[in-house]
């Protein structure tokens, strides 16, 4: 019962230093060590949660140039404007970002 009560209190202090640092969602960051997260939406992203079609292109590397500048930085599928496009890690700016899917 005791070991219920610590891990119940380390939970609610992990949730509300979250919540303190303004962090609304974490992702996964890769190539990190296993489990690692990083704070992907501060409260100010958009949108509902939403799952879209399609899986994320593998692109472990940053390709190098883009045209048409750099893609909205999300924290789920739901903050990308197109339902063709995903939220995946973008080697290039560290961060999620919506990418065009693959399907």
């Amino acid at each position: 019962m005791l070991k219920l009560v610590a891990v119940s209190v380390l939970v609610l202090v992990v949730v509300m230093e979250a919540e303190a640092g303004g962090c609304r969602h974490w992702c996964d960051k890769p190539g990190g060590p296993p489990g690692a997260k990083y704070c992907c939406d501060d409260g100010s992203g958009e949108g509902g949660f939403e799952v879209h079609p399609g899986r994320c292109p593998n692109r472990p590397e940053c390709p190098g140039i883009r045209q048409g500048g750099s893609p909205q930085v999300c924290a789920h599928d739901g903050q990308c404007p197109r339902r063709s496009d995903k939220c995946c890690y973008d080697a290039c700016l560290t961060h999620h970002a919506c990418l065009i899917a693959d399907h």
